[in-house]
C-alpha cells in the first residue's frame, strides 16, 4: 500500500486517479469558482463556561463567604448533600490537601428582590488570575462524547447542592441514626440556617452546601487555571 508524508496531496490525488492537479494562478486563472454563504461544518462544541470573571467581579452579584472547605485528600465532589449512597466519583483534577475558601455569588430578581439566589459557588485554589477554563469530568467522561451545548453536572433533587472532598463523603455516608435517614434531623436545623445565611456549613468544614439556583436539575462544574496552568479554582454553576 502506498504512503504519502502530510502535505503530498497531489501525489495522493494522483494515486487515487483523480490526476495530478495542474497548479494556477490564485488571481488569473479561468477554472470554475463556487461561492457559499453557508457557514463551513464543524463538529458540534459542548457547553462553555459563562463569564465568571463578570460574576464574581461584584458588579453583577452579591458575594458571600461561605466558609472553608478542608479538603484531606484533593478529590473534590460536587453532589446534592442529601442523596448519600456511600461513596461519590470524584472530579479527576485534584487539588493538594487543605483548606480553601469558597465564595458564592447571590443575585436577585426584580419579581423577588427580597430573594437571594446562588448563581455559582468557587472553591478558590489561589488568587490567581483564570486565563482558561476547562469541564470538570469525572472518570469515564469524555467531551468527545457531548453534543453541541451539552455537559456532564452533577443531579440535584432536593433543591441543595455541595462541594466535598471524596473522603468526607465516605465518612457521612456512614452517619446512620438507627435505620433512619441520615440527614433527616441535621437538614431541618442546616436549612433554617441556609435559609438566612445561604450556605451551611457541615462538621467543621467537611462539607459546604448551598441552594441550587432554582432548584432541582443538573449542574457543571468548571476549573479555571492560571498563566502558568495550574489550577486557580473549581466553580459550580447554577445555571441562573
Amino acid at each position: 500500500m502506498a504512503s504519502f508524508a502530510f502535505g503530498e496531496w497531489r501525489d495522493l490525488l494522483e494515486h487515487a486517479g483523480v490526476g495530478r492537479p495542474a497548479v494556477v494562478d490564485a488571481d488569473g486563472h479561468r477554472l470554475p469558482v463556487v461561492t457559499s454563504d453557508e457557514k463551513p461544518w464543524r463538529a458540534p462544541r459542548p457547553a462553555e463556561p459563562r463569564d465568571f470573571a463578570k460574576l464574581f467581579g461584584g458588579s453583577s452579584a452579591e458575594l458571600i463567604s461561605a466558609g472553608t472547605l478542608r479538603l484531606s485528600s484533593g478529590r473534590i465532589v460536587a453532589a446534592d448533600p442529601e442523596v448519600f449512597s456511600g461513596a461519590q466519583p470524584a472530579f479527576t483534577v485534584t487539588v493538594d490537601p487543605g483548606a480553601y475558601p469558597i465564595v458564592l455569588a447571590g443575585v436577585r430578581f426584580a419579581e423577588r428582590p427580597e430573594r437571594l439566589r446562588v448563581a455559582a459557588a468557587r472553591l478558590a485554589v489561589s488568587d490567581q488570575p483564570v486565563v482558561r477554563w476547562e469541564m470538570a469530568l469525572q472518570d469515564g467522561q469524555s467531551l468527545l462524547d457531548l453534543g453541541a451545548g451539552e455537559f456532564y453536572g452533577f443531579g440535584v433533587d432536593s433543591g441543595q447542592a455541595s462541594f466535598a472532598d471524596a473522603d468526607a463523603w465516605e465518612a457521612l455516608a456512614e452517619r446512620d441514626l438507627d435505620g433512619r435517614d441520615k440527614w433527616e434531623d441535621d437538614w431541618i436545623e442546616y436549612g433554617r440556617i441556609a435559609a438566612e445565611q445561604h450556605f451551611v456549613v457541615v462538621d467543621d468544614g467537611a462539607m459546604i452546601a448551598w441552594p441550587s439556583g432554582w432548584g432541582d436539575g443538573s449542574y457543571p462544574v468548571w476549573i479555571g487555571y492560571d498563566s502558568a496552568d495550574r489550577v486557580a479554582c473549581f466553580v459550580a454553576d447554577m445555571r441562573l
